[in-house]
C-alpha cells in the first residue's frame, strides 16, 4: 500500500484574536495556518481524530484523501486553516491561495478534480468556537481579500458560520448560490428507494431483460465486490475502456491520478469504508461504482460502464440496485450522489435532494467591497466569453 508522508518540523502558527466580547462561553480562538509540505505526524494524527468527531462527516477532506490527492497535483499550493484548542483540532479547512504581485489575494477551499464536498471538519459540539476563528481570520484578512467555499451543505457547520457573521459583523458575504443535487436519505425500509415514474421504471426493467439476453443471463443484478487491489484494477480498466479513456479523462490515463485512486481505496479498504459494486454476468462485467463513507454517510465517487453495452444502460440499472440495496441494509443515513446538480440522468433516478452552496466571504469594508465588486465584473466577463463562443 502507498504511503503517506508528511513533515517532521513544526508548522507556522498564526494566531487570530477574536474581535468579540470575551466571556466565559466564549474563548479567544486562534486559527492556524499549516502547509502541507510542513504538516507533522502528530497533526496528521489530529487531523484524523477531528474527521472520525466530524458533526457533518466528509471524506473529501479527510487527511488520508487530501494528502493523497496534493501528490496527483503537485502544483497546487495547499496549506489548512486549522482551529486548535488545548491540542485538539475543533476544525479544518484545506485552502488553495491565489496571490498576485506575491501578496495573498484570495483564498479557496480546495476544489479539485476529485473533492465533491467543501463543507470543512468540524468536532461535534464545537461549531460556533470554529465559526468564529473563521470570521476572525477573514476579518485579519488570513484569507487574503476573499475566502471562496465551493459545495458547503446546508447544515449545522454552515448555520454557526451565519450566526458568528451576524454576530460580529466585520464580515460580509459578497456571493452565495444554492443548488440542489441528486441524494438518498436512509431510513433502513424496504420502501422505494428511486424516484423514477413507473414509465422510466418500465422502460429499466426492459433494458435489463434485453441485457441479460446480451450477456447469456437469466437475470443481470448487481453485487458488492471484494475491497482488493485486483477489484480496484479492474475498475480502472473498465473507465479506461469507455470515452472517459477516449477523451483523456479515464483516472488511467495519468499515472498520477491511477495511484491517487489506489491510494484512497487501499487506506479505506483497510477501515471498511470502500464499498464497490458491479452489474455483471458469470463472464463480464456491465459496470461498475465506486462509493466512500464517513459516519453516517455515504459519498458516490466514480460510475463507469463497458460502452459495447450502453444501449441497455448497465450504468444506470447498477444505481438502480445499488440505491435499492442501500435504503434496505439501513447502513448510513445519507448516500450522496456527489453529481453535478444539472445532471437529469441522475436526477431522474435518485429521490431525494441535499442544497449545497457556492459561498465568497470578504471583510467588511472598503477593500473587501472592492474585491467583491472586481470578482463580480470577473464572473460577467467570463460569462460574456462564453456567449460569443456559444453564438
Amino acid at each position: 500500500m502507498p504511503e503517506l508522508t508528511c513533515a517532521a518540523e513544526p508548522a507556522e502558527t498564526v494566531t487570530v484574536t477574536m474581535l468579540l466580547p470575551r466571556s466565559p462561553s466564549r474563548r479567544p480562538s486562534a486559527m492556524l495556518r499549516i502547509s502541507l509540505d510542513s504538516i507533522t505526524p502528530n497533526q496528521v494524527s489530529a487531523w484524523r481524530d477531528l474527521a472520525a468527531e466530524a458533526i457533518e462527516p466528509n471524506v473529501f477532506l479527510e487527511a488520508d484523501f487530501v494528502l493523497a490527492a496534493a501528490r496527483c497535483f503537485p502544483d497546487a499550493k495547499v496549506s489548512l486553516l486549522v482551529d486548535e484548542a488545548d491540542g485538539r483540532w475543533n476544525g479544518c479547512l484545506p485552502v488553495n491561495e491565489r496571490r498576485l504581485l506575491s501578496r495573498p489575494v484570495m483564498a479557496s477551499g480546495w476544489k479539485h478534480l476529485y473533492s465533491f464536498l467543501g463543507t470543512p471538519l468540524v468536532r461535534r459540539g464545537r461549531e460556533d468556537e470554529f465559526a468564529r476563528a473563521l470570521v476572525g481570520a477573514i476579518e485579519k484578512r488570513q484569507t487574503g481579500l476573499l475566502l471562496a467555499v465551493r459545495n458547503f451543505a446546508e447544515g449545522p457547520v454552515l448555520a454557526a458560520v451565519r450566526r458568528a457573521q451576524q454576530e460580529a459583523g466585520g464580515m460580509r458575504t459578497v456571493r452565495a448560490l444554492s443548488e440542489q443535487r441528486a441524494a438518498l436519505y436512509v431510513d433502513g425500509g424496504t420502501g422505494e428507494a428511486i424516484g423514477m415514474g413507473k414509465k422510466r421504471r418500465k422502460t429499466l426493467e426492459r433494458r435489463r431483460r434485453r441485457l441479460a439476453e446480451q450477456l447469456g443471463e437469466a437475470d443481470v443484478k448487481g453485487r458488492q465486490r471484494r475491497n482488493d487491489a485486483a477489484t480496484i484494477e479492474e475498475f480502472l480498466r473498465l473507465e479506461a475502456a469507455s470515452w472517459k479513456g477516449e477523451v483523456g479523462t479515464a483516472m488511467a490515463c495519468d499515472e498520477r491520478h491511477a495511484e491517487f485512486f489506489r491510494t484512497v481505496c487501499a487506506h479505506l479498504g483497510e477501515q471498511g469504508r470502500l464499498a464497490i459494486y458491479s452489474l455483471e454476468s458469470a463472464s463480464r462485467v456491465a459496470a461498475m461504482t465506486c462509493d466512500f463513507t464517513a459516519g453516517g454517510v455515504r459519498f458516490h465517487f466514480k460510475s463507469a460502464f463497458d460502452e459495447e453495452l450502453s444501449a441497455n444502460s448497465p450504468g444506470i440499472l447498477l444505481q438502480v440496485d445499488n440505491l435499492i440495496a442501500t435504503k434496505e441494509a439501513g447502513s448510513c443515513n445519507l448516500y450522496d450522489s456527489c453529481a453535478d446538480p444539472t445532471n437529469e440522468t441522475l436526477n431522474a433516478v435518485w429521490p431525494d435532494r441535499v442544497t449545497v452552496w457556492s459561498l465568497v466571504f470578504a471583510r467588511d469594508d472598503l477593500l473587501g467591497r472592492l474585491a467583491g465588486r472586481a470578482l463580480k465584473a470577473r464572473g460577467q466577463l467570463r460569462r460574456r466569453k462564453q456567449d460569443l463562443s456559444a453564438a
